[in-house]
């Protein structure tokens, strides 16, 4: 690409960003003009350019960062940069990197809030939280907490507590299931991890309304990171009046009918 084309390009691109001073402005109407009459004048780059324009525009004229955003983004910065704990998790320094980098990064946040497209600005700053925020995984069950916690909050809501079975005396947990939102979690520690290469564990739901089959309710895993686990349950099929909740230990993928052979846990609503 020649110089003379890569200049127009630049001066249209900012013309589009509204940055242009009058210097420039001038450089790009006389660049304009003899393009027109050259064969590097595409009408077409042209139209798409205005329309880029146009939308950029009714972005900057109607879209603002809400306040509680961006109260919630500035209180994330202000802890992040104090080296505190995040309003979400505590990540070390080697997590978050050295001083001069988390300076860094708050002077890219800032920039993205000041952007003069507020829109614009806020999608930046919401990517800059990712690296603020913890792992997807720590992010993941927080949700099932604020999830479960609402569902425990609703009268309608089935609750019931796991006890061990054989060979799994140290397991506990709870168990909530809504019938209306037809959702449910389970909290449990004191299980072994799993090799889900080897096996899984399974869910199974009693509800004697619909058969006397037992209903799939997911199968999942325990990390060896131990700690409590916070499972959502994945019934397979509709589930309204339940009455037991059996976890078992199946081969990976789980089964369409369990044996039981090794059952785990056990909650008798």
């Amino acid at each position: 690409m020649s110089d003379f084309k890569h200049r127009y390009e630049e001066l249209r691109a900012g013309q589009v960003l509204n940055d242009l001073d009058d210097a420039e402005f001038a450089d790009l109407e006389q660049l304009c003009g003899e393009l027109e009459d050259s064969s590097s004048y595409d009408p077409e780059i042209e139209m798409i350019a205005a329309a880029l324009e146009g939308e950029l525009s009714e972005t900057y004229n109607e879209t603002a960062v809400p306040d509680k955003l961006s109260q919630a983004l500035m209180a994330q910065v202000e802890t992040f940069t104090k080296g505190g704990e995040s309003p979400v998790d505590s990540n070390t320094e080697g997590e978050n990197g050295s001083e001069e980098e988390r300076k860094d990064t708050v002077l890219m946040f800032m920039d993205a809030m000041r952007h003069p497209f507020a829109g614009w600005g806020a999608a930046a700053a919401i990517l800059l939280l990712a690296f603020l925020l913890p792992s997807t995984k720590e992010v993941t069950t927080a949700n099932y907490l604020a999830e479960r916690s609402v569902l425990l909050e609703d009268t309608s809501s089935v609750v019931a507590e796991f006890r061990g079975l054989d060979g799994f005396e140290a397991a506990r947990g709870s168990v909530v299931w809504n019938r209306g939102e037809q959702k449910g979690f389970m909290t449990l520690a004191g299980l072994p991890s799993n090799n889900p290469l080897e096996a899984q564990y399974q869910l199974w739901i009693v509800d004697p309304s619909r058969d006397t089959e037992p209903v799939d309710g997911g199968v999942f895993d325990i990390p060896k990171d131990g700690g409590e686990a916070v499972i959502p349950i994945e019934a397979k099929l509709r589930v309204d009046q339940p009455v037991l909740f059996l976890v078992t230990r199946e081969k990976p993928g789980g089964v369409v009918v369990s044996d039981q052979v090794v059952k785990v846990v056990l909650a008798e609503v």
